[in-house]
């Protein structure tokens, strides 16, 4: 496998190939953890938004969860949501990891890629509020067409609103998460880019 970085001219490889083993120790610790951080960032996500939600409507959880039976419907939303932020967030920190470990050929170090992690943070939970904002605006202008789509929609509007914007804060937050993901590869990037032009002038 060829040692040269595949964004380097070739007046500048071995300037730029010095650059990047200067920005970070190329070390398998950086990655793991990186993505532990990344991982306990969205559990911490899911079970902080879940435990709101939980609050705003246990109606939505005992109907879409199906726990009819579940003596404290709250803590169940709180863990149910730390268990999805689990699986999203070790599916969406992959995602992650992959692409800057390409982008930098592993050369990164943890707190360089930190501020990227918890961009993906702030940026889900932006999602998820608009999600339910959004949700709560279409329920509350078009019941009958919000009803059609989704299952158990209660019919007092207090209760339809709250509802509402359960449903779509947490589809907010997993799309959100993706599209976080995604962006933050992209400015993860340009970020490195920057970094190396500016190593291959010194």
């Amino acid at each position: 496998m060829s040692d040269t970085n595949p964004y380097a001219s070739p007046k500048t490889t071995p300037r730029r190939e010095e650059a990047a083993e200067t920005l970070a120790a190329q070390s398998v610790t950086e990655p793991i953890k990186t993505g532990l951080c990344g991982v306990a960032v969205a559990v911490l996500l899911g079970g902080v938004t879940n435990s709101i939600n939980g609050w705003v409507s246990p109606r939505y959880f005992v109907t879409i969860m199906g726990w009819r039976d579940v003596e404290n419907v709250w803590l169940a939303a709180v863990l149910q949501g730390m268990l999805e932020g689990l699986v999203f967030g070790i599916l969406f920190t992959a995602v992650f990891l992959v692409t800057i470990g390409i982008i930098s050929r592993a050369a990164y170090s943890f707190p360089m890629a930190l501020p990227f992690v918890l961009r993906i943070g702030y940026l889900s939970l932006v999602f998820w509020v608009v999600g339910g904002a959004l949700a709560i605006c279409w329920s509350g202008t078009d019941p009958l067409s919000y009803k059609s789509c989704f299952i158990g929609v209660p019919d007092e509007t207090g209760e339809m609103l709250r509802y509402a914007w359960v449903g779509g804060s947490i589809l907010g937050l997993q799309s959100g998460g993706l599209v976080a993901a995604i962006t933050s590869c992209v400015a993860f990037y340009s970020r490195w880019q920057r970094l190396m032009k500016e190593h291959s002038t010194e």
